[in-house]
C-alpha cells in the first residue's frame, strides 16, 4: 500500500489540498479546494492613454517594431512617469511587450487585408 499523500496533489489542473489523513479535505469538514474560474481572482485590464500613451507608442513602433528588453525597460519606464501614469496603475515591461505584439499582429492583419482586396479586383 503507497503513503497517503501529506501535501497538496495535482489531478488534472485542479490542485486538492489534503490534510494527510487522505480525505481530500484541506480542514474536516470543508470541501477540498480547487482552482476553478468561479474563485479565482481576475485580472484588471490596462487601459492606456489614447491622447498621451498611444501616440508615443506608436512613434516608438513606427521607429522599431521589434524592441530589444533594454528598449521595452526604457520603454515602461519612459511611460510610468508620465503626468496620467501617476493617478492610475503602473505599466509593467509585460504590458509594453504586448502592445507591441499586437500592433505587429494588427500591421500583419491590414497588409493581407489589402493583398485579399488586390486579389480580388
Amino acid at each position: 500500500m503507497s503513503p497517503k499523500p501529506t501535501g497538496g496533489e495535482t489531478i488534472g489542473h485542479q490542485q486538492i489540498t489534503t490534510n494527510g489523513n487522505g480525505n481530500g479535505n484541506g480542514t474536516a469538514g470543508q470541501p477540498p479546494q480547487t482552482q476553478t474560474p468561479s474563485n479565482t481572482v481576475a485580472r484588471s485590464r490596462l487601459m492606456f492613454d489614447p491622447l498621451t500613451e498611444l501616440p508615443v507608442l506608436e512613434k516608438w513602433f513606427e521607429e522599431n517594431p521589434h524592441p530589444t528588453w533594454l528598449q521595452i525597460d526604457h520603454y515602461t519606464e519612459a511611460l510610468n512617469s508620465c503626468q496620467y501614469r501617476q493617478s492610475y496603475p503602473p505599466i509593467s515591461t509585460h504590458n509594453v511587450k504586448i502592445w507591441f505584439k499586437n500592433r505587429r499582429a494588427k500591421c500583419k492583419r491590414m497588409q493581407t487585408g489589402d493583398l485579399n482586396l488586390k486579389m480580388m479586383i
